[in-house]
């Protein structure tokens, strides 16, 4: 244990090497290679918070298991994130060496302006370059949801992601919520 064994928001009185984006990890995905480390956040307090909450990227040593942060990922930039389209909340994620897909919960409309609303669905981030946990988002089919919104492809079946799985072959990619949407 100690600042390597451990990664908090804020770094739990130096128990642990502080995070700012990783405010409630949901879900884990290491890449196969183990080079990289994705975590799903949520957010524990959501009067002083966007309502947006980011995918956070790490570097992992594959010989001692210990994380260095490298990148955060999030719908309108938020928290100085990288900005990624449909990415509010994510609440699942998977890895594969060559691509991150990730599944946003539900944004709720401003109950005094109505504005605000954004769907769940998938969101499917490449990883690129040679910095670890670096990921762009296809400008075509890189977000996927149930109604027209915010550029993504707009799929009736796709709804609130709420597990991701890739088949061994790497062939297929498969989410479960209100359905099981299969892509290949």
């Amino acid at each position: 244990s100690g600042p390597a064994g451990c990664s908090t928001l804020d770094g739990s009185g130096g128990d642990c090497t502080p995070n700012p984006y990783l405010h409630v990890p949901v879900d884990i995905a290491i890449t196969p290679d183990g080079e990289s480390v994705y975590v799903a956040t949520d957010l524990e307090n959501f009067e002083d918070a966007p309502d947006v909450a980011p995918l956070v990227s790490y570097g992992r040593n594959a010989e001692n298991g210990v994380l260095t942060s490298m990148h955060c990922f999030a719908a309108e930039a938020a928290f100085g994130c990288v900005e990624t389209a449909g990415l509010y909340r994510p609440i699942t994620v998977e890895a594969t060496n060559e691509a991150v897909y990730a599944g946003p919960q539900l944004r709720n409309a401003d109950q005094i302006s109505g504005e605000g609303a954004a769907p769940g669905g998938l969101v499917i981030l490449n990883r690129t370059g040679s910095d670890f946990g670096e990921l762009t988002q296809k400008p075509v089919e890189g977000c996927w949801t149930p109604v027209a919104f915010d550029g993504c492809v707009e799929l009736s079946t796709v709804g609130v992601v709420r597990s991701i799985a890739v088949s061994p072959d790497g062939d297929s990619l498969y989410t479960g919520g209100s359905f099981i949407t299969v892509f290949n």
